[in-house]
This record gives C-alpha cells, structure tokens and sequence, in this order.
C-alpha cells in the first residue's frame, strides 16, 4: 500500500512539473514573444557575421545627427517606440490629415509583433529607422559585440517587413561612444540620431501650451516623440527647451469630466503638436536630410572685419542732428497682420513714410509682408537675426545677428541696409563695435511712448507733454499694446499740430547737418566705407519717397518732389555726363570670380521659355540655391510676371544685351538704362551685372560705355550651351562636355552658365542643375560624423560671391606683394661666393632622404661630401611632424585635406606643382588663407637628376647623371615660372606675420645632383626638403591601409619597417583618387583623419617647414648669412 501511495505521489510531482515547465514556457513567450519570434523567422547569422568582418576591417563611424542651425523654419518629426496598433493607425490618420512626413524609430522585437503598422508607415511614405532590439537604454555599457548583435538582428526585422534595411539609429538614453558608433556603421545604420526635444503623453495641459512650445523651439530642432512611458531624466533638457510634464493626473477631456487614457492623450498631444506647426509655418523634414539644411553662416569668423575696423565703435542715432522740422517714426514687429495693414493703410493716407526694422525671423516667416511695407513705398531696416538682446552676446553672436538679416535682405529684397536697430534699443561697446565691423550704424529713439501694456490711451499720450524736438525718432513696437494704432495715430496728430513732418530715418539722415565732417571721420581708416547717411550710392539703402522742405513749416502734408516717380529724360547731354565722369575706364571682364568663398554661381538667360524657367525655379529651391538670371530688354516687356518671381525667390536679375540694339557708346548705355529703370520698377532691383546672351569680342567702347553706366561684364568658366551638340542633346551628351578628366569637379568662384531657351528637352536643365549639384559640388565636402561640419559648397548669386569679403584680386597688385617675397628667385645668389663654398652652402641648407645615398642618386658629389650630406631626411629632434603635400589636384582632394587639418587645428606646407594653378588660383589661396605654407615643386617637373631608366618619382634604383648646362637653364626657366605664378596669387598673404610663399623647395624626383642644387640656390631658394616619410599616398585605394601605414609605418623593399620619428617629414600628394567624381572621401584626407588623433595621442604635435627651417636654426655660418644678405641688398 505505501508502495502504491509513493508511485501516485512520484506521478503527481511529475505531473506538476511538467504543468509548471509548460505554464513557464507560455508565460514566457506570452511576455517576451517577439524574442521568440527573432529566433525563429529572423534569421540574422550572416549580417551580425557580416558586421563583426566589417568592423574588425575598419574603424568607420556612423554620423551623428542632432539639432542643426539654420534660418529656415524647419523641425524633424521623429516618434520612438510604438503605441497600440489602433493608437498607431490613429497617429498615421493625423499625419496624412496635416500632411507631415516623420521617421518612425520602431525597436525590432515590437517591429515584428505589430507588422501591419510598419508596412502602412512605409505605405505612407514615412521613414523607419531602428531603435535597437528591444529599445534598450544606455548601450555605452554594452561589449561592441553584443551592440553588433542587437543592431544586426533589429535590422533584419525590419528589413522583413519594408525590403529596405534602415540606414538610421535611434538609441534611448545613451552616449553615443566611438564603439557605438562603429558597431552601428558596421550594421549598416550609417546614421544615429540624437535629440534633446522629447515629448510623451504628459508634456501639456492644453493647445496654448504647445504652441508656445513651438513658438520658442529653435529652427533646425529635432522633436522626437515618445510613444509609450514616460520621459527619463536624459531625455528631459530644460536647456534645449525640452517640454516638461505637467505633472498633472491626467487631461480632462472636454465632451466629459472623465480623465483619458495614456493613448488618448497622446494622440491628443500628437494632433495639438501638428496643429501648432501649421499655424506657425514650420516645415517637417526627415531627419536623416537634416543636415541639408545646415547653414554655414553661423560658424563664420567676423574677426577679419573686427581687426580691419580696428575697434571702431559704430554712430548711434537716438536723435538727428538736423536743420529741417522733421521726425522719424521707427516700427518693430510685424507678427499681427491686422495691425501692419492698419499701420500701413495709415501712412498711405496721410502720405508719410516710416522705417520698419524687421529681423531675419520675419523676413523668413513673413515675407509677404516684407513686399507689402516695400510696396507702400517705405523703408526696410535691419533687426537683427531673432530680435534678442545683443548686449548678453559675444562679438561673433552680435555679427552674426546683423550679417545674417543684412544678407537676407540682400537677396530676399535687394535691400542694402546700413542702419541697425538692436531690440529694445539696447547696446554695449561690442554691439557697437560689431555693428561698425559690418559697415553700419546704429539707431535707437529719442522716444519710445509705449512702454506700459496695459496703460491707457490718456496716460501714453501723456508723455509727450515735453514736446518734440527736430530730429526726434519715435519708436512703435506693434506687438506691445492693443491700441497701438490709436497710439500711432494721436502722436501724428500731436505731431502736426507742432508743425513737424514725419519721415523715415533715412530722409531724416539726408537732412543731417554736418553730414560731410561726420563722413570723412567715419571713414577714416575704414577698408570699407559705409554711407552713414542711409542715402542711395550704390545699391545702399535707398531712401524714402517723401522731399522735405528745409524752410516749410506748418500744417503741410508730407508731400512728393513733383518729379518724383518720372523717369528722367534720357539725352545725349546726360550719357555724355556719364562717359566724362567714368574717365575712360573699361568695364571689367569677368569669367571666373576670384575669392576662396567655399561657394559657386549659377547663371541663366532665357526667361521666356516659361515651361523651363518654372523647373528651374523648382530645382534651385530644392538646393536651397541662388541664381542669377540676365534679362532682355524683350524679357523686361513680355515676361514681367516672371522677373517679379524670380526676385521674390531670392534671386538675383542680371543685364542681357543683344548686338542688335546697337554697339556705340550711347546704345549700350540707353539699353542698360532702360532695363535697369524697368527692372527696379518691377523688383527694386537695380542690375549691375552685364553679359550677352552668347560670347562675344567687346570692343573699348562697349566696355566704356558698360563702365560708364556703373555696371561689370560677366561671362562663365562653363557654358552648358552648345551647337556643337545640337538641340536634341540628351543629359549623358551635355555632362561629357562639360566635364573630363582635368575637369573633376566644381570650383571655389566657378561661373556655370546654363540657356533656358536652346534644349529641346524643357527638363534637360533642371537635370543637369541637379546633376552637376549631386555629382560636382556636393561631392567636394568631407562627411563625417560631424553635421554642417563647413567642407560643403554652397550656390550663390553672382552678387552675393562678389559681395564677399572673401574676394581678392588676381594676379596680386606688385605693390601688395611682400618685400621678403617679391620677385625674389631669379639667377645670381651664388655668384659671391668662391667655387669652393659651394658645397658649404649646400650642406646646411639640403634635407634628404635615407633611400638616396649614394653617387648614383646624388650625382656630382665625391664619397666624403655624401657623408657629410643630411640623408636622414630629418632637422630636429623634437617631437614634432611635418606633414607636407606635393603636386596639385581638384577642389574634391584639397578642400577635404584642408578640412581635416582644420579639425585638428594642424598646419602643413604645400608644394605646389604650378602647371594648372592659374586656372584654379582660388584654391591656391584658399590653402594659404588657412594659414598653411607654400613652397615651389617646379612648373613642368623637370629633374635636377638625369636617367633614362626612372619609371616613378620615387625610384632609387636607376643610375643618375648631372642636368647638361642647357637642361640646367631650362630648370632655372622653370623655376622662374613656377615662383611667378605662386608670388601672383599669394605673394601678399602672411601668417603671424611670416609670409605664407616660402623659399623651401621640394624637388620632383628624390634622386638630386649637385648641379642641380647649385642651380636651385643659386635662384634664390633657402632650402631644398625630400623628407624621410615618403608614403606612395597616390598608389594607395585603400584609406585604413593609407593610415596603418602612417601610425605603423612603412614596408621597405629588404623586409623592415620605416617608422616615424621625432621630426619626420611626411611626403602626401593633392592628386585625385579618380578621374570621375565620387562620393568616397579621398583616400589621403581620410586616412589622415584616421591616423591624426592617434598620432597626437602619441604625443605629436604638428609644424609648418618654416617654423623650424631658417638660417638660425640650420646653423647657417655668418659669412654665408652675410653673403646673401649683400646680394639680396
């Protein structure tokens, strides 16, 4: 019976583990089925093995996306993690209802429980990105293997279910490490997203709440949405006004007292959130495109400006110095429409003109608005950026408040402002000087009624009990008080009565006394002198309408000069007028712009064709682009509407003359005059740029008569234009033209010149804009993790570029040139020492290279001479590099270089080999403006060593002979030219005061004869450098192998290694990778970005040749410095 009893309860137990085993397993699955799931249907082996080869090969990192700055009204919609499916389907429904496009960060495992929603978003035209496999928080603790496993696994789900493995990463609470970063590049999520703008279901009470939020939240912000939970402490940054919890139990629903579930309320949080960006105009834009939008202007330097306006502060206006009875009204805020008509309709009436001091941010939210101040003839003043106070920003911070409005302006509106207005009328020392750096003054008031919101009527018009004064400016903020119109309306009353006239500040300042003794002050030692009046000059800000009397008083209306408005008759007596003042002067020609501005033009002809110029329009919008685009006098006739567009875009109108009307003086000015009169009326643009429609020879004349009427000649490097092609040219046709081999890329100042009337095609030039925009220019910028890193180019208006204060002369003017520089190689240096001092002379001034040793590479020399030779290719034991370039390339290969020197703030010596470089001198200049050295590596890379056996630069094996004495005066040539052509495009450039053009020369082969060094000493060169490092960069494909090298070392020909040593000086080249264009970074700039931090670590630091190389530090002997000093005397 026991025996019995034991068996049942043996059974039992059994029985009951194995119901506990089975209710484990289903309570298991039921609370991690996605787990399941990958196990079972997602097989991911061969990507989580493909990722571990990837990233044991290399070391690349994903970018990092975050916030980016930009004036455009711009955000990135991002949700993380998923709600409900119906939750989620709802969220959807909102997006299309307010037409929103987001990306969807789903973590793998929820990806796989809820397919349906994943595939609607990609339906819907939504992006999915992923947020790991679980949405798991701070990975920064994670090995790189598991990381790979996790981002591998989660991409293949989601890649199950939209056939596109997302490229894009979204980790929750974590700090992107460099073993993050490289574990999710080595997935295959080239991109990671970090936001600092986190909203879930509790951020807000109530619609007012989320349109304050957004009201406040910078252009350029990522928001990112929190489907589900709460928000962590990491993702809630009062700093980047990240929306807080309301802390409240729940929001009370306003059909019920009842309180909502958590995904009632946020989709309620959701579809408030999508209203306020419609009703503040904000556009929605992928994450991952973010960085297009970037823009450049805001890591600009002002310190060139503050250095030439030597600390200037700039004039404050609060009250004119004038000698008529004339007041100035000033305006700020145009956000309430209702009240700008108002003020508006008031000023028309009464036929007064006012100035509005309106900011970046409402130039780019309102610019209909802008028109409509334009339009009812009154002037425009500068705001600043974003309207904040300037006196709590640093000198950078206030330029950039004023440059960027004034460059607004400029394009937006073609208005040349001089006057500034900081908000609430405040400055300090460095607004002042900031505002004086950019050429402008600043105006404040005398007057400033408004300064209660909710004061009466009575009590403002109170403070005018004083009186005004002559010269007065009253300030208006339109945004501060309900009656401001009344307000407005009773001071012009007050003010008539008084037998004052309202004006603007500019009329005002033309009427200022002593208007010549301020002029010649301010001017003083200025680079670039500013009208201080407000007056027309040159396309400066014009002024008002509105003449006023010096000796009217009384009651009168401001009223119109009876001339005013009517277009002065165009007679002989006035061009001739023109032609006498101009002094014969030719207009210049310009093909290329010479300025080092990262930035290029497109220019257009053709506005008639309709169907094209529309697609045109379209295209420069998606790249965020300006043109220029030359008008006829036809154009200026039947296509008006279209000149009104094309300025409203942003873009500038250019002249377009045709032979027909006349090649004389006096044709070609009534022909500029008219076009220039019609195009003002239409745009309030005033042209200045000049071309025909094809090339043509211009003869003295027509560039007299050019000159004469204020205006330049622009031509193109590129026209896209030919008949050589024919009408019917297809965009493979067009590319193969305009492009080869010497012809890579787009240039700093390139002029592209595309007619919109010759194709058959009417999208042939759209597509060729987009193409050459893809494939020419945005292939010139270095990527990296770094967003808006400033290596990309931008398309400008010819204007603009000219407009820059990155534009230089070139050839350089003989009086700018340095002394120590100018002219300085030529023959003769040698002729003052004896024969036998030659080689005294060579000695301490000749670095080698330790492969050239012997008198079959150095020729000429005897056994103990080589001895005494420098053959390490070293000069110093300090713990420093010397990274050197040689030869020349594309804008691709040299911008990406400078770019990654500039990230590790490295200096480097350029040798330039100068057979093409006076058809790029912008990038010679480019590279010496970055403060960098410049050294000559020949013209036609001759060799001061013979043999008829080299096959590289680098050989060493082949035997050498001496230059003959007619190849020796060949070199001499040679050299002469090379020198000439550098001197003439950086000879006026120094860098802490040493010039940037140095006298080292690097030779083209390492194999040197004693002939040949004679030959360069005696031109004037001070040293001769091979170096020790010489990498074979131009053979390599392969950037982590460039850069092992660099850290490692070289592998020589017997088996050894070559590693760095204290002052090892390097050997790269500017070449290009490829005769066609890629996006693949160049292989040298990037292997230098690889090696750099872990050389620096190392503890090397980095030189140019010539902070170590002089005649001190070589120990040159006196009597040699000596010697040459005689022959330089």
């Amino acid at each position: 019976m026991k025996k019995r009893y034991m068996e049942i309860v043996i059974v039992l137990l059994v029985l009951v583990s194995i119901i506990t085993a089975i209710l484990f397993v289903v309570f298991r699955n039921r609370n991690n089925k996605a787990t399941m799931t990958n196990t079972l249907l997602y097989d991911a082996s061969d990507a989580v093995e493909l990722a571990k080869k990837r990233l044991s090969k290399d070391k690349d990192q994903a970018k990092v996306i975050t916030d980016i700055k930009t004036t455009e009204k711009i955000v990135a919609l991002t949700f993380q993690g998923l709600s409900d499916k119906e939750t989620n389907k709802k969220i959807l429904e909102l997006m299309n209802r307010h037409e929103r496009k987001g990306t969807f960060f789903v973590p793998g495992i929820l990806a796989a429980e809820d397919d349906e929603t994943i595939a609607a978003m990609y339906k819907n035209g939504h992006k999915i990105g992923s947020n790991t496999l679980k949405g798991s928080k701070h990975l920064e603790n994670y090995s790189q293997e598991e990381l790979v496993k996790d981002f591998a696994l989660a991409n293949n789900i989601i890649e199950t279910w939209t056939k596109t493995t997302p490229n894009i990463l979204l980790c929750n609470s974590t700090d992107y490490t460099s073993e993050i970063l490289q574990a999710a590049f080595a997935s295959g999520n080239e991109k990671v997203v970090k936001s600092t703008h986190f909203l879930n279901y509790q951020s807000f009470k109530n619609y007012e709440q989320v349109l304050e939020y957004i009201t406040g939240i910078e252009n350029g912000a990522i928001i990112t949405i929190k489907m589900n939970g709460v928000l962590d402490e990491t993702e809630y940054n009062p700093e980047k006004v990240t929306a807080k919890p309301d802390h409240v139990s729940g929001v009370v629903n306003s059909n019920s007292e009842e309180y909502l579930k958590e995904e009632e309320r946020l989709l309620i949080i959701i579809e408030w959130l999508l209203k306020a960006l419609d009703e503040t105009r904000y556009k929605s834009v992928f994450v991952e495109d973010l960085d297009l939008y970037y823009d450049t202007d805001f890591d600009r330097s002002f310190e060139k400006s503050r250095i030439g306006n030597q600390g200037k502060p700039a004039k404050v206006y609060k009250r004119i110095s004038t000698d008529i009875n004339g007041i100035a009204f000033t305006f700020r805020g145009i956000e309430n429409e209702n009240i700008l008509n108002e003020i508006l309709k008031f000023l028309e009436e009464n036929k007064l003109n006012a100035t509005f001091f309106v900011t970046a941010d409402e130039i780019i939210n309102y610019p209909d608005r802008i028109q409509k101040i334009l339009d009812k003839n009154q002037t425009i003043g500068n705001g600043g950026m974003t309207g904040k106070d300037l006196t709590s920003m640093d000198f950078d911070g206030i330029c950039l408040e004023i440059y960027k409005t004034h460059m607004i302006l400029k394009e937006q509106f073609n208005i040349d402002t001089n006057l500034f207005m900081p908000v609430y009328g405040k400055y300090n020392d460095n607004v002042l000087e900031g505002a004086s750096s950019l050429g402008y003054n600043v105006v404040t008031y005398s007057k400033n009624p408004v300064t209660n919101e909710i004061a009466s009527l009575e009590e403002i018009m109170g403070y005018y009990n004083n009186g005004f004064r002559k010269g007065d400016i009253i300030y208006f903020n339109l945004n501060f008080h309900s009656e401001i119109v009344d307000v407005i309306k009773q001071t012009y009353s007050l003010i008539g009565e008084k037998t004052y006239k309202v004006c603007s500040v500019p009329t005002l300042l033309t009427y200022e006394t002593d208007t010549e003794i301020l002029l010649a002050k301010d001017n003083k030692g200025s680079s670039n002198p500013k009208n201080t009046t407000g007056k027309t000059t040159t396309g400066k800000m014009t002024t008002d309408k509105t003449t006023i009397d010096k000796t009217t008083k009384g009651n009168d209306n401001n009223s119109k000069d009876p001339s005013d408005g009517k277009m002065e008759a165009i007679t002989r007596k006035h061009f001739e007028k023109l032609r006498k003042n101009n002094k014969g002067k030719k207009a210049k020609e310009i093909k290329t712009i010479y300025t080092t501005e990262q930035a290029l033009s497109y220019t257009f002809y053709g506005i008639n064709n309709t169907e094209v110029l529309e697609d045109v329009l379209e295209k420069l919008s998606l790249l965020n682009a300006k043109a220029t685009f030359f008008v006829t006098e036809k154009d200026v006739k039947n296509n008006p509407s279209e000149i009104k567009k094309i300025a409203k875009l942003g873009h500038e109108i250019g002249i377009c003359l045709n032979m027909s009307d006349g090649t004389d003086f006096y044709s070609i000015c009534q022909s500029i005059d008219r076009i220039q009169k019609e195009v003002e009326k239409l745009c309030r643009q005033k042209p200045n740029l000049v071309r025909y429609a094809y090339d043509v020879e211009l003869t003295d004349e027509m560039l007299e008569a050019i000159s004469s009427s204020g205006c330049m000649v622009t031509w193109q490097d590129l026209t896209l234009a030919t008949s050589k092609l024919g009408k019917d040219a297809t965009l493979e046709d067009v590319l193969e033209f305009g492009f080869n081999a010497g012809n890579i890329s787009a240039r700093r100042g390139y002029i592209i010149y595309f007619r919109m009337d010759y194709y058959s095609n009417p999208l042939l030039i759209g597509n060729l804009m987009l193409n050459i925009a893809k494939e020419r220019i945005d292939t010139i910028a270095y990527h990296d993790n770094i967003a808006g890193n400033g290596s990309s180019y931008s398309i400008k208006s010819l204007g603009s570029l000219l407009s820059s204060d990155k534009v230089y002369s070139y050839p350089v003017s003989s009086k700018d040139i340095l002394a120590s520089v100018k002219d300085a190689i030529f023959p003769g240096h040698l002729e003052a020492l004896e024969t036998t001092q030659n080689f005294e002379y060579i000695r301490g001034r000749y670095i080698g290279n330790p492969n050239v040793n012997s008198q079959t590479t150095l020729p000429g020399f005897n056994d103990d001479e080589l001895e005494q030779l420098n053959q390490i290719g070293r000069f110093t034991e300090d713990k420093v590099l010397f990274l050197t370039f040689d030869d020349w390339g594309s804008d691709k290969t040299i911008n990406q270089i400078l770019y990654v020197l500039n990230k590790y703030d490295i200096k480097a010596t350029f040798f330039v080999r100068t057979n093409y470089v006076q058809y790029n001198p912008n990038l010679l200049r480019a590279i010496a403006e970055a403060g960098h050295a410049i050294g000559s590596h020949t013209d036609g890379h001759l060799p001061f060593a013979i043999t008829t056996t080299v096959e590289t630069e680098d050989d060493t094996s082949a035997i050498y002979t001496s230059p003959s004495e007619a190849e020796i005066k060949e070199r001499k040539e040679d050299l002469t030219v090379s020198y000439q052509k550098l001197q003439s495009i950086v000879g006026d450039i120094q860098v802490n005061g040493i010039p940037a053009l140095t006298k080292i020369f690097r030779p083209p082969t390492l194999a040197m004869s004693r002939e040949g060094m004679e030959a360069i000493f005696d031109m004037g060169f001070q040293f001769i450098v091979s170096g020790d490092f010489s990498t074979h960069d131009y053979e390599e494909t392969n950037a982590d192998s460039l850069a092992k090298t660099l850290i490692n070392g070289i592998n020589l020909n017997d088996g050894t290694i070559r590693t760095l040593h204290n002052g090892s000086v390097l050997v790269l080249h500017m070449s290009d990778d490829s005769i066609v264009p890629t996006m693949k970074e160049d292989v040298t700039a990037k292997a230098l970005d690889i090696a750099i931090p872990q050389l620096i670590e190392q503890g090397y630091r980095f030189a140019r040749l010539n902070d170590y190389l002089s005649e001190s530090s070589m120990g040159i002997n006196p009597l040699e410095q000596s010697i040459e000093n005689e022959i330089m005397e």
